[in-house]
C-alpha cells in the first residue's frame, strides 16, 4: 500500500472512531437554581429542591408521574386495601436493584419506613398514622394504619417514604426503629452517596455550589433524560438571565416577569409559563411570649385588611393570585381567590384599636433572603412593611439566610415572618398542616389544638372523609374559619415562569415536582 492510500485509510479509520466517540458523548443538562437544600437524606429532607433530587435518586412504592393526580405503581407491582381502609398490601417488583447491586426487598421497605418514623426528622409527621409495617415475605409489604386516611397513597409517593438500601445504610451507621433519632448518624453520609434505586445517582454535592447527578446504569428501564444533570447554585435572577442567554445553563428557574420580557424574542431561548400551588404567607406567632402584639387575633385580622393584595400580585407577576386560606386553587374544596381589592385600611385601624393598639407597635419581621419562582421575599417584605406602616405597625425587617431562617421557623421561634410553602403531595390533607395543633400550626406558629376545638374537629373529619363532596364542604368550612380567625395572612399563590434553551424538551413541571428524568437535551 502506497503512502497516499495509507493516509486515506487512516483518515477513514480516525473519522469512524470520531463519529463513534461523538455518538456516545455524554449529554449534560445544567439547571440554574436557587437552592434550599441542606441534606439529601430522605429521613430529614423536606425542601422543594431536595425532594426534586430525591424523586429521581430513590424509588417509592408508588409515585406521581407526568402531571397525574393519582399515584402510579413504582417499586410495587400491585396494591390492595382492606374494606375498612386500614390495611394495605403491596407486592413488589422483582427486578429492582440498588446502586450497590443489592436487590430491593420488602425488608428494605420496612426498614426505611420504620426509620423515617423514628428519626423524628422534618418529614416524620407523614408517617404518624402508620401503625405498623411488616414483611411476611421478600416481595410483600403490609402497612397498617391507625385510622382511615384519604390521602395515604399520596403520602407514600413523597420522598419521606423513599426506599433505602438498608444493608448499605446500616453499614454507614444508619438506624431504624425506636431510638433511631439518637443512634442514626448517616445524614451527612447520604449527601455524598446514593442508597437508592432510582434512575439517577447522586454523584457529588458541594454546598452553595453544585449538585451532580448521573444516570443509574443498573436502572430497570431506559431513562430519556440527560446522562448528567448539574444543579448549579445561582440565587441571583440576573445571573441566571445572563447565563441562559450565553448558553452556560440550559434552564433558568429563578427568573421574574421582567426577565421574561427581556428574553422575549431572544434567539436560542424560550420562556415557559404554567401555574403552581406554591404560596407565600405571613406567619403570626400565637404564643404571646414570642409574638407579643401580633398574637392578638384582632391584630392578625387587621394585618389581613391592611395588605395591598393587588400590589403584591403586581410584584409577583403573571399568573399570581391570592388564596383566602391554606387550601389554594387547584385543590378539592378550595374557596375562590381573595379579591385583590380586599384592602380596607379604615377597618384595619378599627381592629387595631379594638386590640388595644390604636397607637400601633414595633415588631421584628423575619424575611429570608430568598426568591421563589423569581419573586424576591425581600421585595415582598418591603412592600408588606410599607402597607402595615399605614395602620401603625412598624415591621422592622430582619433578614437571614434561608437555612438559618428555616431553623428558627421550624422551632416556632419567629414572631412575625414571611414564608413559602409547596405541597408535598397533591391532596388538600397536606394543607391541613396549617391547622391548630398540626405540623405548621402547632409546631411553627404555636397555634395549639386547645385554642380552636371547632377547627380541630372539622380537620379531623376532613382527614378521614372519603366522600369527595362531603369532604369538599368540610374543607370550605375550615377555610372560612381560618381566613377570619387563623394566625396567617396568605398573600400569594404564584405563577411560574422559567427560561429554557431551545434544544430542551419536556422541561415542564407539575404543581409539586420537577421530573428531572424526563427532561431531554437534543
Amino acid at each position: 500500500m502506497n503512502l497516499k492510500k495509507l493516509f486515506i485509510v487512516s483518515v477513514i479509520i480516525c473519522s469512524f472512531f470520531a463519529i463513534k466517540s461523538n455518538s456516545y458523548a455524554e449529554s449534560r443538562l445544567i439547571l440554574g437554581i436557587n437552592p434550599d437544600y441542606k441534606t439529601f437524606d430522605p429521613g430529614h429532607a423536606y425542601e422543594i429542591w431536595a425532594t426534586t433530587v430525591l424523586n429521581v435518586t430513590y424509588d417509592n412504592l408508588v409515585k406521581f408521574e407526568s402531571n397525574g393526580d393519582v399515584p402510579e405503581l413504582d417499586a410495587a407491582k400491585s396494591r390492595s386495601a382492606s374494606n375498612d381502609g386500614l390495611t394495605w398490601t403491596f407486592k413488589l417488583r422483582d427486578d429492582i436493584f440498588f446502586v450497590s447491586g443489592n436487590k430491593l426487598t420488602s425488608a428494605d421497605v420496612k426498614w426505611s419506613f420504620d426509620r423515617v418514623k423514628h428519626l423524628k426528622g422534618n418529614p416524620a409527621f407523614l408517617a404518624d398514622n402508620v401503625e405498623s409495617v411488616s414483611a411476611p415475605d421478600k416481595n410483600t409489604v403490609i402497612i397498617k394504619l391507625k385510622k382511615t386516611d384519604s390521602s395515604f397513597i399520596s403520602k407514600l409517593a413523597t420522598p419521606a417514604f423513599a426506599i433505602l438500601d438498608s444493608k448499605t445504610v446500616k453499614a454507614m451507621g444508619g438506624a431504624s426503629g425506636e431510638g433511631a433519632s439518637d443512634k442514626d448518624n448517616v445524614k451527612d453520609g447520604l449527601n455524598q452517596l446514593s442508597a437508592g434505586s432510582g434512575p439517577y445517582i447522586l454523584k457529588s454535592f458541594v454546598p452553595d455550589s453544585e449538585v451532580i447527578l448521573v444516570k443509574n446504569k443498573k436502572y430497570r428501564s431506559n431513562v430519556p433524560g440527560a446522562d448528567r444533570i448539574h444543579l448549579r447554585s445561582m440565587s441571583d435572577g440576573n445571573s441566571q438571565l445572563l447565563a441562559i442567554q450565553k448558553g452556560d445553563i440550559d434552564i433558568a428557574f429563578n427568573i421574574n416577569s421582567e426577565h421574561a420580557k427581556q428574553l422575549k424574542g431572544k434567539k436560542g431561548v424560550k420562556v415557559i409559563a404554567n401555574n403552581t400551588k406554591l404560596i407565600n404567607f405571613l406567619l403570626m406567632n400565637m404564643d404571646p411570649k414570642i409574638g407579643g402584639p401580633i398574637s392578638n387575633p384582632h391584630v392578625q385580622d387587621a394585618v389581613r385588611y391592611a395588605l395591598d393584595y393587588r400590589g403584591l400580585q403586581t410584584i409577583a407577576g403573571s399568573g399570581a393570585i391570592t388564596p383566602q386560606s391554606f387550601i389554594q386553587q387547584g385543590f378539592l374544596g378550595a374557596l375562590p381567590p381573595r379579591d385583590p381589592d380586599f384592602q380596607d385600611l379604615q377597618k384595619a385601624k378599627e381592629l387595631m384599636a379594638k386590640a388595644g393598639y390604636a397607637n400601633g407597635f414595633t415588631i421584628d419581621f423575619d424575611v429570608a433572603t430568598y426568591s421563589m419562582q423569581g419573586v424576591s421575599w425581600t421585595i415582598l417584605g418591603e412592600k408588606i412593611a410599607s402597607d402595615l406602616a399605614k395602620i401603625g405597625i412598624n415591621a422592622k425587617i430582619r433578614t437571614s439566610e434561608i437555612m438559618v431562617g428555616l431553623a428558627e421557623y421550624r422551632a416556632g421561634k419567629q414572631a412575625f415572618a414571611i414564608w413559602g410553602w409547596g405541597p408535598d403531595y397533591p391532596d388538600p390533607n397536606n394543607q391541613l398542616a396549617f391547622g391548630p395543633g398540626e405540623k405548621v400550626g402547632g409546631d411553627r406558629v404555636n397555634w395549639k389544638a386547645s385554642m380552636h376545638p371547632e377547627l380541630v374537629s372539622l380537620i379531623k373529619k376532613a382527614k378521614s372523609e372519603t366522600d369527595d363532596s362531603k369532604r369538599a364542604e368540610l374543607l370550605k368550612k375550615i377555610q372560612k374559619i381560618d381566613s377570619e380567625d387563623g394566625p396567617y395572612a396568605f398573600i400569594l399563590q404564584l405563577g411560574r415562569q422559567y427560561a429554557v434553551r431551545e434544544n430542551i424538551d419536556n422541561a415542564y413541571t407539575n404543581y409539586y415536582q420537577l421530573e428531572l428524568d424526563q427532561i431531554i437535551k437534543r
